[in-house]
């Protein structure tokens, strides 16, 4: 009677063998081909909420644009536990005003880091070193008013009232609301801001997030960078400022502030799929008239 070694060896046999090892080799070909694509080039995400209704709908699948603006991998393999070199790309060019982009939220606007790691997907409308404001409901940049996509959803029935409560918008100590908001001026690398107790408050938290760390600090009616007395602050980073295409259902840049450019992944292209997971019956209905769909 064969013993266990040797049924063990009668079944592996040279045959088996290679076969297992192209087997092999073509999982991992496949695995490392879908970690470059998604690193480099294209991810696919799906919308979870209405903030972007009606250019985009609960349900819908769209694919990412990585390589415009340029992408960094995370240093991870996928599916396996071990770390590999960091690559980036340059991009193609900056992103530009009313694209549609998909980012990592920078967090709540009194958080240094971000409580959750998400992605976010809002229509760009500030650009480093425009000045934004909205009145009611209408957005201005740079004194000059938006000429908007007529997919925006505003709706001019309810407008809200100045409101005297800090917690809710951003920055911190402004008598705005989502309807009435601004001036407000979006950073830019090397722009200088003044820093004085009364607006102090409105950049502590963004200078604290370029270093990583809480290095502002008011004493003795001084403001202190780390040890150093300060009056003014040089940006090291370009931000942005985003607002969801819902206006009155979206929790954006007007909330949580502004996005730094390195935590934009990419350019939202193309819906390959979308269905409705509302509609009656037990499987959700798909919405082919939006399949294929460019977005603008």
């Amino acid at each position: 009677m064969e013993n266990s070694d040797e049924k063990k060896n009668s079944f592996l046999t040279p045959k088996v063998r290679y076969k297992l090892k192209e087997y092999t080799l073509v999982i991992f070909i496949a695995v490392t081909a879908a970690f470059f694509l998604k690193a480099f080039f294209v991810e696919a995400f799906k919308i979870p909420t209405a903030s972007m209704r009606e250019t985009l709908l609960v349900g819908d699948f769209i694919v990412v644009n990585k390589l415009l603006y340029g992408t960094k991998t995370s240093g991870k393999f996928p599916l396996f536990d071990f770390k590999i070199p960091k690559f980036e790309t340059p991009g193609i060019r900056e992103p530009l005003r009313n694209e549609i982009v998909v980012f990592k939220f920078p967090g709540n606007k009194d958080e240094l880091t971000p409580s959750e790691n998400i992605n976010y997907i809002k229509r760009l409308i500030g650009l480093p070193g425009d000045t934004i404001k909205i009145i009611s409901k209408n957005v201005f940049i740079n004194n000059v008013e938006l000429n908007e996509s007529e997919k925006i959803l505003i709706n001019n029935s309810r407008e809200g009232s100045l409101i005297f409560d800090s917690d809710k918008i951003f920055p911190v100590g402004k008598n705005w609301n989502e309807d009435n908001y601004g001036p407000i001026v979006v950073p830019k690398e090397g722009a200088v801001i003044n820093l004085d107790l009364y607006n102090i408050n409105e950049w502590k938290n963004i200078i604290d997030r370029e270093h990583g760390e809480r290095v502002i600090s008011i004493r003795d009616g001084k403001i202190y960078l780390k040890e150093k007395v300060i009056s003014n602050y040089t940006f090291k980073k370009n931000y942005y400022f985003m607002l969801g295409d819902n206006r009155d259902d979206s929790l954006d840049s007007r909330y949580w502030g502004f996005v730094p450019q390195e935590l934009i992944i990419g350019r939202a292209e193309l819906i390959y799929w979308s269905v409705d997971n509302e509609s009656e019956g037990l499987l959700p209905s798909i919405r082919w008239s939006r399949i294929l769909h460019l977005l603008h």
